[in-house]
Order: structure tokens, then sequence, then C-alpha cells
């Protein structure tokens, strides 16, 4: 039951640090905020890199990596431009169509192919994404129309569109090397392509009274990034991920109590569902 407690440990934290992203986003850039994002994860990576070691890299890494970071910039950066737009229930849970895309995705880029379940689950994603826009009175195209204009959803799934590209990347690059290795040199490369844009050039744009909530958001990644290690090593990594998304839910409830977002409890249905699906797509692999 550790991995379950770990991996929820990661669900919450993920949501946290969303929470103080887009309080910090008041104020700060995106491209700041990003690059928080990824600059507190280094310690912990290598923390974990020093009791684990690393490996040497094949030379399949190195492409793969090439091709990976530009994506990961583009995502990240998209990310807080949409948790800046729209309401953080009707963003964060867009993430959940990473594993539904990821099923296409990785038959082309990895060549597996997931039982027929997955499709059902990538069903129920769908329509967990179309419960998040209903509201009574609705007709049956109005929470399409609505998605449509909301502009951090749309934002959020092209994010899940690029992490479907990255994971599948990332899964490449993992076999050429190992998982901490990975994360220590991807991340570590996105930090210092973010740095010259986010430090050298904004300087103290964002003001000192939002450092606080900028380090909160750093804080909770990193508290991520290490029970989303801790957690793998101990259960199937379909396993984990699939409760991992769970952070679909702590988004809509944080979303009500933290911003008093209207219309949460309703959407809570919306990314029950959702959540359903990513576990049917991840018990089918």
């Amino acid at each position: 039951m550790t991995w379950l407690l770990l991996s929820l440990a990661s669900a919450l934290s993920w949501s946290l640090a969303d929470v103080f992203a887009k309080k910090a986003l008041q104020r700060a850039s995106a491209v700041r905020v990003a690059w928080v994002r990824t600059a507190f994860a280094l310690p912990v990576l290598g923390a974990v890199a020093l009791t684990t070691g690393i490996t040497r890299p094949g030379p399949a890494f190195w492409s793969t990596l090439a091709a990976a970071v530009p994506l990961e910039i583009a995502a990240a950066l998209l990310y807080q431009w949409a948790l800046r737009l729209s309401p953080l229930g009707l963003t964060a849970p867009y993430l959940a169509f990473t594993p539904a895309f990821l099923v296409f995705t990785g038959r082309w880029i990895l060549g597996e192919v997931p039982a027929a379940p997955a499709y059902g689950g990538i069903a129920l994603v769908c329509a967990g994404g179309y419960l998040l826009h209903l509201e009574p009175g609705m007709g049956w195209l109005d929470p399409v129309r609505a998605l449509g204009r909301e502009r951090g959803s749309v934002l959020m799934l092209a994010v899940a569109a690029l992490y479907s590209v990255t994971a599948a990347l990332g899964k490449v690059a993992v076999l050429a090397s190992d998982p901490v290795t990975f994360g220590l040199v991807y991340y570590g490369i996105l930090t210092a392509c973010l740095t010259p844009w986010a430090v050298v050039r904004e300087g103290g744009r964002s003001g000192r009274a939002w450092l606080l909530t900028l380090g909160l958001v750093g804080l909770f990644s990193a508290v991520m990034i290490l029970a989303h290690f801790s957690a793998i090593r101990l259960a199937p990594a379909s396993y984990m991920i699939a409760v991992k998304r769970t952070s679909v839910i702590w988004s809509i409830l944080l979303g009500g109590v933290v911003f008093s977002e209207r219309g949460w409890r309703r959407r809570l249905l919306g990314g029950a569902v959702m959540v359903a699906g990513v576990g049917l797509i991840a018990a089918s692999f």
C-alpha cells in the first residue's frame, strides 16, 4: 500500500503546484513559473541519483532528447497560459487526455498496441471532458461549444497532445539509459534552456511579494517528482500513473475551495469519469 500513498501524494502535490502556479501567474510570467517547476525538481533528482547512481546513455538518448526538449518547452509554456486563462477545474483535468493520445502516439513512436479496452478508456475520458462543461438546461452540443470558448481548456488539450509525444520519446530515452539518468539530464536541459529568458532577461519583474508563491510552486513540484520516483519503484508504472491521474479530482476540488469556482461539485462527476477512463487505458498495456 506504500506505492498507493506515494502515488496519491504525487497527485495532490501536482494539483497544489497548479494552485500556487495560478496564483503566481497573476504577477509572474508563464516562462518564469515554468522555469521554477523544472529548476526546483533538479535537487530532488540529484539526490535520487546519488543514492541510485546513473548510467552512461546509449546513442539513441541524445537524439531523442533533441526531439523532445523543444516540444516539452512548448508544452510547459502552454500549460501556464492555460492555468492563467481559465478556471483550474476546467484546465488541469484535460491532462487526462495525455494517456488517451498516448494510445496513438505510442503506437506510432514505440510500436505499442494496447488491448481493446483502451479504446473504451478513451471514450470515457472524452465523456468526462464533455461532462466538465455540461450545465443544467444545456443542449447536447452546448458543452462542446463551451469547450471551444474556454481558451484554457483548448490550450490544455494541446498540452496533453504534446505530452503524449514527449512521453513516448521519453520512454525511448529511458530505455537507452535509466529513469533517474533521464530525469536528471532532461530537467537539467529544460532548466538551462529556460534560465536565460526566465531569470536573466526578466530579472526581478515578478516582485518580491510573489517569491514565496513561486517557491511553493517549486516545492510542490519537487515533492511530486520525489513521490513519483518513489512510487514507480514499488508498483507497475501503469498502476502508478493511473492513480497519479486522480490529480484531476484534486484540481477540481481545489478550484472550488481556493478560487471559489462555480460548478465544481458538478464537475466532480466528469473528473471521476476521466480518471476511470485513464485507469482502463493503463490496464490495457
